[in-house]
C-alpha cells in the first residue's frame, strides 16, 4: 500500500512516517515484509489520533513487490475510511511484480471527502 499525501509524501514501507501540515500519516504494518507470511495481508495508512487528515489531495497505489504465490494475478482491496463522506471500497488485481497500480485519486476537505 502506497499513500501520496496533499504534500507529495508518499507513505509505504520504506517511509513508514511522513509529516503533512503538522500531522503524523504513518502505516502501521507491512504483513509479509517479514515471517511469518499470510495469503490474507493486511496494511494500514492512518493519521494521528485526535488530529484530523491534512486537507488536500491523496492518491493511493498498491504495488506488488514480491510474489508469494503460484497465483497469475494477486487480488486485493483498498477501502477509504474519511471522517467525513463516503467510505469506499476498491477491488482489483494485480500481476506484474515491482508494478505501481493507482487505485483512487480522492480530495480531503473541509467538507469530506471527494472521490476523482
Amino acid at each position: 500500500l502506497h499513500v501520496f499525501d496533499p504534500s507529495g509524501n508518499e507513505i509505504y514501507f520504506g517511509q513508514k512516517v511522513q509529516i503533512c501540515d503538522g500531522v503524523k500519516g504513518q502505516l502501521d504494518v507491512d504483513t509479509n515484509a517479514s515471517l511469518p507470511l499470510t495469503n490474507e495481508p493486511q496494511e494500514n495508512v492512518f493519521w494521528e489520533e485526535g488530529k484530523n487528515a491534512p486537507l488536500g489531495i491523496y492518491k493511493v497505489q498498491v504495488v506488488l513487490y514480491t510474489k508469494r504465490s503460484d497465483n497469475v494475478s494477486i487480488p486485493f482491496t483498498v477501502t477509504v475510511y474519511p471522517d467525513k463522506g463516503e467510505t469506499k471500497t476498491f477491488t482489483g488485481n494485480i500481476e506484474v511484480v515491482s508494478s505501481r497500480k493507482d487505485i483512487v485519486i480522492f480530495e480531503y476537505s473541509e467538507n469530506g471527502i471527494s472521490y476523482m
